[in-house]
């Protein structure tokens, strides 16, 4: 690579990011690292061997890339900077595979958050839990997340704001659009409540019988994509086993059919007959 190749500064965001175009390939690029941006000002020059240079991302679709030249007369730079920082530590965390429109996704969230929070607006986040439980990796990145806004802008997130930002996450890992991951764990919710309501019992939420159930049908739902190939004698097998817990298997496949538009393996959902008697088995105990 030449020397001589540099980055020409065009927005600072904070001390650690910078956007900057690369004179090499005259991409606008995302820069993070530590100290980046201290004391620099657009037209600066950073050269491409510099060492604190930490993370780079592209935006290599030109609808993005306009969107996001867009977004960045709305948005504050310093929300640009933080989410940039957030997305710098999933990939960091995960992998450096992420849908690149959690780059626009992300700071107007943040930004529209910012805003109910300091005028007093409650958030409201209806599927937290079901969101900690199907998500929980992408949760404890979120939990670090809400640290730094918090820190950087002195003010405290709420943990519904977490698992608003948990689902960004995901949806940036699995480029999935954050409303489908919300239909999913909305999908879960009004199921459980369902069964709970059917049978006038509680289901704790905290037991390790919801977490399984929670786990296989997270599963279930990414092996369906996989495979539509259905046993017959299997499922004849557990609708003899748990005629109950079947009824409601098939109520949660025309749920996730419908709801989620696509059609599942309907010997996954068979199998979760399985976890829902459990369910149930301690709803009655408790």
């Amino acid at each position: 690579m030449n020397k001589d190749h540099t980055y020409i500064v065009n927005h600072v965001f904070n001390n650690n990011v910078v956007l900057v175009k690369d004179t090499s390939s005259t991409k606008e690029t995302i820069l993070l690292g530590k100290g980046l941006g201290f004391q620099q000002k657009k037209g600066a020059v950073i050269p491409h061997s510099d060492s604190r240079v930490e993370k780079k991302f592209y935006l290599e679709d030109e609808k993005y890339l306009e969107q996001y030249r867009d977004l960045l007369t709305q948005v504050d730079k310093n929300v640009f900077g933080i989410s940039e920082e957030i997305i710098g530590l999933i990939s960091k965390e995960f992998t450096d595979d992420i849908n690149e429109y959690v780059h626009l996704a992300l700071p107007d969230h943040i930004q529209f958050a910012l805003y109910r929070i300091r005028n007093g607006l409650k958030i409201v986040n209806p599927f937290l839990f079901e969101i900690k439980t199907l998500y929980s990796k992408e949760f404890s990145l979120a939990v670090q997340a809400a640290d730094l806004i918090s820190d950087r802008f002195e003010i405290e997130i709420p943990e519904g704001e977490i698992g608003f930002l948990a689902l960004h996450i995901h949806s940036a890992l699995n480029y999935i659009p954050v409303h489908r991951t919300v239909s999913f764990a909305s999908l879960l919710a009004d199921f459980v409540e369902m069964i709970e309501k059917d049978r006038n019992q509680s289901i704790d939420r905290d037991s390790p019988e919801y977490l399984q159930f929670v786990t296989n049908f997270r599963f279930a739902i990414e092996r369906s994509k996989l495979t539509t190939n259905t046993h017959t004698s299997l499922v004849e097998t557990i609708e003899a086993t748990f005629p109950v817990s079947y009824e409601y298997s098939k109520r949660l496949f025309w749920l996730i059919e419908t709801r989620l538009e696509i059609i599942p393996n309907k010997e996954e959902i068979a199998l979760l007959s399985i976890d829902i008697d459990r369910l149930i088995q301690k709803g009655e105990d408790s």
